[in-house]
């Protein structure tokens, strides 16, 4: 069996940015500009490195998403919104799918909705079997991922805002049901079907 890919910790750059997600997807879906084509000028903070990190890591969110993805991101509702960046992030980065899946679904699926720091601590303990990376990381960069993976959280509405981290269901729309049934159907488990 091989050794399982490295996870890609590199989010820790950029958060679910959804306002500027938006923005790329319109440029593309609105103006046809290709991904390829496309500078950090978009994003208005093209001189600065963190500009250039940013855009780094929602192009290749974007390049994640179906072309009915990207066309829901930039005309749809706030919350498809929110939600199809939720799943660019999750599908670009599989320590946060497997956070999701493994540990959010999971609690939910036994009507637990609290999220708690033991929860966390013991995923990346469990992962750091598989993927020595994370036991190899700096304390500071460990503390950087758990951060960026509680805001990403926060910020698509999975849990509160607050220190207790309540978990919220997330419920797709009509529109939203559509096109992940048509485009990645597996995805789907991320929402209430109800």
């Amino acid at each position: 069996m091989p050794a399982p890919k490295n996870y890609r910790l590199s989010f820790t750059a950029a958060s679910l940015m959804v306002p500027e997600m938006i923005r790329m997807a319109r440029c593309i879906v609105l103006d046809n500009v290709p991904l390829e084509d496309m500078t950090p000028e978009v994003l208005g903070r093209a001189r600065s490195e963190t500009g250039k990190r940013e855009f780094l890591e929602l192009s290749l969110r974007l390049r994640k998403l179906a072309e009915p993805e990207l066309k829901l991101l930039a005309e749809s509702t706030p919350e498809d919104q929110r939600h199809i960046c939720l799943l660019a992030f999750a599908r670009t980065y599989p320590f946060f799918m497997g956070f999701l899946t493994e540990v959010i679904l999971e609690k939910v699926a036994v009507y637990d909705f609290l999220l708690t720091d033991t929860d966390y601590n013991a995923y990346v303990s469990r992962k750091s079997v598989e993927h020595p990376e994370l036991a190899n990381i700096s304390d500071s960069t460990k503390g950087k991922i758990r951060q960026v993976t509680l805001k990403v959280l926060a910020q698509a509405g999975l849990t509160d805002e607050s220190t207790k981290r309540n978990i919220n269901i997330l419920f797709a729309s009509e529109s939203l049901r559509k096109v992940l049934a048509d485009n990645n159907p597996q995805d789907l488990k991320l929402f209430s079907t109800f």
